[in-house]
């Protein structure tokens, strides 16, 4: 008698006995609030031992077969009502983009809810009568790899002797990638709790700021032949390489409401011959528009008021970090155009701590690297040109008014005519010329607002860290803020 049915006989007599195995006890203690209940029907503990495990013999069509990763091979699973996991809530499902579910009509969105139920709760795969469900084809195969972020593995389909079996394949010489994969889902769900919920900004915001101030770069002697490119990497080792942070902001956004999706593709490197590597960053739906977010450069950059690598399009990025997607992926039923540019102005100043916000991401940005500011804002396209001057400074033919005029949106003519200059210049031709401004003690790229007061006077004074400021604000007709003056005082 095997191992598995010695085990199963057990647990039928504890049971039998009303008794708890003390394992199974500590377990429920301190098991998460976020994990899944097994629906009530599932035949976990089987009436009889040659029973402990189905097979594709016992499904009829009201019934579907789960199988673990250690079981599949033999094709031994657990008998689940269908219609119950038909009507399993959202929590029992993985989280996951639902922009492709158009690509799977009819049946198909219920072969994708399946595998969402499979994945989400630590089995491989499932089994169901010929018909239930219909085989993916073509393009489909591809998409399911952008939708199901595992291990790098891909989804297989196969029908035969009447029976339709869609499984994750996972690497043959590994036998606890699924494990390893719930420990990191786990994690997720436990970190996604914790973000604000409501506004879609802050949300990616608070999800990008957290992978860079809790994970960290790098290549490391783990569970799986690649080092850190894996969600168990990221949030549970806490180390991962750009694979890490893709899949952490891929699954944290899905399961924030935030639709967002893995990218793939290649990045310029100085750290290989030719000078080009694979690279995987993200893109998410916000207020429904696209935009590109890299959370590796990010975490791998100095922090600032607004990364650079947060909510730009493709171009964008591609100049910043000559990322550019590979022959396999730029499709656009793969990935959606993002052609639109986060707006600081827009999304933050509806309040006078947004206005600061806004004030201080152009008081960064500018110090980082002026010339990204124009990418960054919408105000550079593909077209724009930089030329980068032996004095340092970066020149650009975007008319110096239409910067002018962006930058009024939220600083005053005056605040404007005293901080533009120290950075921006007129060219002869009409352009802006971007430079570097002199080194100083205060490094505005440390300044986040960390408290925020009302003065007697109509002033507020802000916390941000490194400095304290003192500023006054006013509020057009549409409810925007914008800063008219302020003081900066670097704290000893």
């Amino acid at each position: 008698m095997t191992m598995k049915r010695t085990i199963c006989i057990v647990l039928i007599l504890l049971l039998l006995c009303g008794c708890t195995p003390a394992a199974e006890t500590t377990a429920s203690s301190t098991a998460s609030a976020s994990e899944l209940t097994v629906p009530a029907n599932a035949q976990t503990v089987p009436a009889a031992t040659e029973a402990a495990l189905a097979g594709p013999e016992d499904l009829n069509a009201d019934s579907v077969l789960l199988y673990r990763q250690e079981d599949f091979k033999a094709r031994e699973g657990t008998l689940f009502s269908l219609e119950e996991l038909r009507a399993a809530p959202e929590e029992a499902l993985l989280p996951r983009t639902h922009i492709y579910d158009e690509r799977f009509p009819g049946d198909g969105v219920m072969l994708l809810r399946l595998l969402d139920y499979c994945l989400a709760n630590g089995y491989v795969g499932f089994s169901v009568p010929e018909g239930t469900v219909p085989l993916p084809a073509g393009e489909q195969f591809k998409l399911l790899e952008f939708m199901y972020r595992i291990d790098g593995g891909k989804v297989n389909a196969l029908t035969k002797d009447g029976v339709t079996t869609v499984w994750y394949k996972c690497r043959a010489d590994r036998s606890d990638t699924m494990e390893k994969f719930s420990e990191g889902l786990a994690a997720a769900r436990r970190i996604a709790a914790e973000a604000p919920r409501g506004d879609e900004w802050e949300t990616v915001s608070w999800i990008f700021y957290y992978l860079g101030d809790h994970v960290s770069y790098g290549d490391r002697d783990t569970y799986y032949l690649y080092h850190g490119y894996h969600l168990h990497d990221a949030l549970v080792e806490g180390s991962c390489v750009c694979s890490g942070y893709s899949d952490a902001m891929y699954y944290l956004c899905n399961l924030c409401g935030v639709e967002c999706l893995s990218v793939w593709g290649l990045a310029t490197s100085d750290l290989i011959p030719g000078g080009i590597d694979g690279h995987a960053w993200n893109c998410a739906r916000i207020n429904d528009l696209w935009y590109c977010f890299d959370p590796t450069g990010f975490a791998v950059s100095p922090r600032t008021v607004y990364p650079i690598f947060f909510g730009i399009p493709s171009f964008a990025l591609s100049i910043i970090g000559g990322h550019r997607l590979t022959g396999d992926y730029d499709n656009n039923a793969l990935i959606p155009a993002c052609e639109s540019s986060f707006d600081p102005v827009t999304v933050w100043n509806g309040t006078p701590e947004g206005a600061l916000k806004s004030w201080l991401w152009y008081a960064a940005q500018a110090e980082t690297f002026p010339a990204n500011l124009l990418l960054c804002s919408g105000l550079g396209n593909a077209e724009t040109q930089y030329v980068l001057l032996e004095d340092g400074s970066a020149a650009t033919d975007l008319p110096y008014e239409t910067f002018y005029a962006w930058t009024l949106r939220f600083m005053s003519e005056d605040c404007a005519a005293r901080f533009i200059p120290a950075i921006f210049r007129r060219t002869e031709e009409g352009g802006v010329s971007l430079r570097l401004p002199a080194q100083s003690d205060l490094n505005l790229n440390s300044l986040i607002v960390d408290s925020f007061t009302e003065n007697a006077d109509g002033s507020r004074t802000a916390d941000l860290g490194a400095a304290s400021a003192v500023f006054t604000v006013s509020q057009n007709d549409d409810g925007l803020y914008r800063i008219e003056s302020i003081e900066l005082t670097p704290k000893e």
